[in-house]
């Protein structure tokens, strides 16, 4: 914590070496504990509501807002490591993930040219194939219609024969001539389809890799909003903490601020964020209320004050008679507690409110 917060109190001894030691002793947690250890000790050696007692308990409330205020410090240190540790971390897998959909999006252009040119291969075999077989069924046509010409023209039997042979091997033709090109037509086509499922895999692979690198950036995306959401924070405790009010006590009209509605994306990146996030990480208006309450000055006066002591001699002196006060006052309450007190005598007395204290817990 910074000293300068613990010496803005509004006392005439801000200077004073009792308040600078105190200022230096409480500014750790663990000098707030040793000094709460401490204060609880005499706390129990007391009267319980004395004047003392009541000292006390005001010390110690003090104490554990202070303690309260160096906690939401270590916390800052806390969210800092974290917020470094996911921005390295979303980062680092933002380019691996920009790289893989680098990597995917070459392999899937790859793969539709590799498809693209095996279909235009397999096109211009189709073509190829469609005009061999048209040329072979005209030349088997043609022999057809010759040797009918023949045989219709009572030509002699050579010709028959010859014209005859002719229409055997153009038919022959016409069922082998195709084969091998229909062969290789056969072999791309397979390739084809092969290749067409290598691009329909690298194509769900392209969107793999496109919706990791999104939500990466989303990731990194939410970390910018917690640090914003923080800086949110920040500034409307500051403005609570501030005083409201002018040197006549009238309150200042820019001081009234409706509360802050907001959820952070990771309860772990904010400050106190176990206590001041509730469900879904949105905020509990009450522990924020803590929070701005702990970041005000430090009332060091009353931590330095010295405890008032029991006078003896006051407990022999005869209690003022309580009709001496307004019935129902504070005043009159006290004067009854005398009265039991001096009956009772100082011993009894505290043990009999120890017991009532107890009663209640054991029942």
């Amino acid at each position: 914590m910074n000293l300068k917060n613990l010496f803005s109190i509004k006392t005439k001894t801000e200077q004073s070496p009792a308040i600078k030691a105190m200022a230096i002793r409480v500014a750790t947690l663990s000098g707030c504990e040793a000094l709460a250890q401490e204060l609880q000790q005499q706390l129990e050696a007391q009267p319980a509501h004395s004047a003392a007692w009541r000292q006390l308990e005001r010390k110690l409330a003090e104490l554990q807002r202070l303690q309260t205020a160096l906690a939401i410090d270590e916390d800052r240190l806390r969210v800092a490591a974290v917020v470094k540790r996911d921005h390295e971390e979303h980062t680092r897998a933002l380019k691996a993930a920009e790289a893989r959909l680098k990597a995917a999006t070459e392999a899937a252009t790859q793969a539709e040219a590799n498809q693209a040119a095996r279909a235009a291969i397999v096109d211009q075999l189709s073509q190829e194939l469609l005009a061999l077989r048209s040329q072979a069924d005209q030349a088997a046509n043609a022999a057809e219609a010759h040797l009918r010409a023949v045989i219709t023209g009572e030509s002699g039997e050579a010709q028959e024969l010859e014209a005859f042979e002719a229409l055997k091997k153009a038919q022959v033709h016409q069922k082998t001539s195709s084969e091998p090109l229909a062969a290789r037509l056969a072999g791309h086509e397979a390739e084809l389809q092969r290749l067409a499922s290598v691009a329909t895999e690298m194509a769900a692979q392209l969107s793999s890799a496109q919706d990791v690198v999104v939500l990466c950036r989303l990731q990194l995306a939410r970390l910018e909003y917690d640090q914003a959401a923080q800086l949110v924070v920040d500034a409307y405790m500051k403005l609570r903490a501030l005083p409201s009010a002018d040197s006549t006590g009238q309150s200042f009209r820019l001081a009234s601020l409706p509360p802050v509605n907001l959820t952070f994306a990771a309860r772990e990146r904010a400050v106190m964020g176990e206590q001041l996030c509730g469900e879904h990480a949105g905020l509990r208006e009450f522990a924020l209320a803590d929070l701005v309450k702990a970041l005000q000055p430090a009332n060091l006066a009353l931590l330095v004050k010295p405890v008032p002591s029991e006078n003896p001699l006051a407990e022999d002196a005869t209690p003022s008679s309580p009709f001496s006060y307004l019935p129902g006052s504070m005043e009159y309450a006290n004067a009854i507690e005398a009265q039991k007190r001096s009956a009772m005598g100082p011993a009894q007395y505290e043990a009999s409110l120890r017991a009532e204290q107890q009663a209640p817990l054991q029942a």
